[in-house]
């Protein structure tokens, strides 16, 4: 799995993880990993060409979304052995 930029964005209400990249006040950069889904995309017209604004949706704030991934798969169980 690789990290993908949200110019090519996932599919509407997909679980994914999201990278969310910000500076604080002080100008330290900060990074985290959160988990959620796109809800919608606007796209307008500005005086530099065509911008688009996507909205995330999860648990969290998520603001300054800069790339997703697909989610893992889950593990699965152990398998208890057999009793005799």
């Amino acid at each position: 799995m690789k990290w993908v930029p949200v110019k090519f964005p996932p599919d509407f209400n997909k679980t994914v993880l999201l990278l969310d990249e910000w500076e604080t006040f002080n100008k330290e950069k900060r990074r985290d990993v959160r988990i959620g889904h796109l809800q919608s995309i606007k796209t307008s017209k500005t005086s530099h060409g065509v911008q688009q604004e996507l909205e995330w949706g999860g648990s969290e704030f998520l603001f300054n979304i800069t790339y997703w991934m697909e989610l893992p798969k889950l593990p699965t169980p152990a398998q208890k052995p057999d009793k005799q």
